[in-house]
């Protein structure tokens, strides 16, 4: 049909259909001329005609139009992929205070006071792209020692992992992996490094300093049935473990699933329906709630820089577990005790919902956030409502500086026993400064304040000050 391929030598070249039904005579340049080889395939591809694609993992970009879907993709720094990039860092380290689960001979809460010692760390991040797959990977493993005060001694490690696979032009497969111990307590924010917060199985919002163990896999496939149709289905396991039997375990599993619609080129529609159950190792108690939801998102710019997603719908929870009840006065006597365990189960029926807006830049990226949703707990509490804002900020500069900040605010108030409301504020910021071939000054600033109604409050200020090794062209990007 086309005379122009066939004088290529490509005779085996399939031409895609709507190629094929235009008439060599309304193309007279493709007739005079030999097209080579390289910009032919190139047509090819680049040809509307064809089906539109998930993802392109070669290339890094996303399914054209926002999407709903927004998947942790580990090792990014703002706001693009980048290479694999090793590191290693000696810092000096503040920490105004940590509170263990411990009490002093006053019978209060026990606070280890101001802590001075030295940190050192390595980690990697980056990505690494092929034809048809993507891994993505953060880690970063730290030991502090703290020079008057060895008992508070202690490792942090962080580990993101994720892989992409696209089968086909409509289906493709997604795992991450999330892993980690962490010996002091976290607010979201604290996992920035892994660039994310809306991990479930993440530890975060603890009242105490405590070590504890995470890990949380996700698997989520992809299938589009047209250029502006395309289904989603995941499913997700966690488990937190904490060193003080006095805090509780958390178990999660959840099951979701959507069928997403591309409205316009900036606009995408989604339907979902999610499952959750939570469950609490060696204590008495679990949660199940059904999900249905509704999502939009958009892009506000003609390049899609600045998107905004809106998300809003309904839960049904049935939870059960144990609290404690007062006895009247009368039965209190008789039996010489004030209160008693007792199980409870209830049914709620809840809102929730959420708004983000993002901003991808050449060299950084700018997040804000608002949701309201359900939570396992945070070793004290078991499933709660939790109400969380987040902002965040990273920046890559061309040759000297990388900065990064962010905060958040969440409170949890349990839906089963009568507890207070829990608060938790963080805020931090770091700075990375090339100043010779690859050494880096480092520095960072975080600030944490944890409250239990108006009956405990800890604020921690820490400190960190530093040098760091790490080659690469482009400044050392830690957070």
């Amino acid at each position: 049909m086309l005379s122009s391929v066939e004088t290529t030598g490509l005779k085996n070249v399939r031409k895609p259909f709507c190629l094929t039904r235009q008439r060599a005579d309304r193309r007279p340049e493709l007739r005079r001329r030999s097209i080579p080889k390289a910009m032919l395939a190139a047509y090819v591809l680049l040809s509307g005609c064809a089906f539109a694609q998930l993802p392109n993992l070669n290339s890094g970009t996303e399914y054209s139009g926002p999407s709903i879907l927004s998947p942790t993709q580990f090792g990014n720094r703002g706001g693009q992929a980048v290479d694999l990039r090793f590191f290693a860092n000696v810092t000096g380290i503040y920490n105004s205070g940590e509170t263990p689960v411990i009490v002093n001979s006053d019978g209060n809460i026990a606070q280890s006071g101001a802590l001075w010692g030295t940190e050192v760390a390595v980690g990697v991040y980056g990505s690494k792209r092929w034809r048809h797959d993507m891994f993505g990977v953060d880690y970063t493993g730290s030991y502090a020692h703290y020079s008057q005060k060895s008992f508070y001694d202690g490792t942090n490690q962080a580990l993101g992992l994720t892989y992409q696979h696209q089968f086909s032009r409509r289906l493709s497969l997604e795992i991450r992996e999330t892993a980690g111990i962490t010996s002091r307590a976290t607010g979201l924010g604290a996992f920035g490094q892994l660039g994310t917060t809306d991990i479930i199985g993440l530890p975060a919002n603890q009242l105490f300093d405590n070590r504890g163990s995470y890990t949380d896999t996700n698997v989520a496939l992809i299938y589009q049935f047209s250029p502006r149709l395309f289904a989603d289905v995941s499913g997700d396991g966690s488990a937190i473990r904490w060193r003080s039997a006095a805090l509780v375990g958390i178990n999660t599993e959840t099951a979701r699933g959507g069928i997403s619609y591309r409205v316009s080129k900036r606009q995408t529609v989604r339907v979902g329906y999610n499952y959750l159950h939570f469950d609490y190792p060696h204590f008495f108690g679990s949660a199940d709630i059904q999900q249905v939801n509704g999502s939009y998102s958009i892009g506000l710019d003609r390049k899609r820089v600045w998107q905004l997603g809106l998300t809003a719908g309904a839960l049904a929870l049935e939870t059960k577990g144990l609290q404690i009840v007062s006895l009247s006065p009368a039965i209190a006597a008789l039996l010489g005790q004030g209160s008693i365990i007792q199980a409870y189960y209830r049914k709620d029926t809840l809102p929730y919902g959420g708004v983000r807006l993002t901003g991808n830049f050449r060299r950084s990226v700018l997040s804000v956030g608002f949701s309201r949703d359900v939570s396992p707990g945070n070793g004290v509490y078991q499933a709660s409502e939790n109400t969380s804002a987040t902002a965040n900020f990273n920046y890559t500069g061309i040759r000297k500086w990388a900065i990064s900040a962010g905060g958040g605010y969440n409170k949890l108030s349990s839906i089963g026993p009568q507890l207070q409301d829990s608060s938790y504020y963080n805020a931090g910021a770091g700075a990375t400064y090339n100043f010779a071939r690859s050494a880096h000054v480092i520095s960072r600033l975080d600030y944490r304040r944890a409250a239990y109604g108006s009956s405990f409050q800890r604020d921690v200020l820490i400190i960190s000050l530093g040098v760091g090794y790490s080659p690469g062209d482009i400044p050392l990007n830690l957070w």
